[in-house]
């Protein structure tokens, strides 16, 4: 279902459908920086099982979105005469949606 104009998710991710995204990405309190460390704090852990569930319900339905805006974009690549790209997209497509599987199967398991 492809919704025209412009919505904002809860996690301040953008998307105004014009074929442009505005991603504001930050993990944890170190603002984007992607050199992890795991050793003492846990101040990003999930107090139970109950919100690992929700945060994978969510991811889950988040890439959904992601998901119908990859074919989108495929689409768009044939339109403008770029097969090649389009299929690669698909590709792509094909393996996202088969991590969702494994997200799904891990939230059966959870709940």
């Amino acid at each position: 279902m492809h919704h025209s104009g412009y919505h904002q998710h809860h996690d301040d991710h953008h998307h105004n459908h014009d074929g442009h995204h505005d991603h504001e990405h930050t993990h944890g309190k170190d603002n984007g920086n992607l050199d992890h460390h795991h050793g003492g704090g846990h101040d990003d852990l999930l107090p139970g099982i109950g919100e690992a569930a929700a945060f994978v319900r969510y991811m889950v339905e988040h890439n959904a979105h992601h998901a119908e805006e990859l074919e989108n974009l495929a689409h768009s690549l044939e339109h403008l005469q770029r097969s090649q790209e389009a299929e690669d997209i698909r590709r792509c497509l094909k393996d996202f949606k088969k991590a969702d599987e494994h997200l799904q199967d891990v939230l059966n398991r959870l709940v």
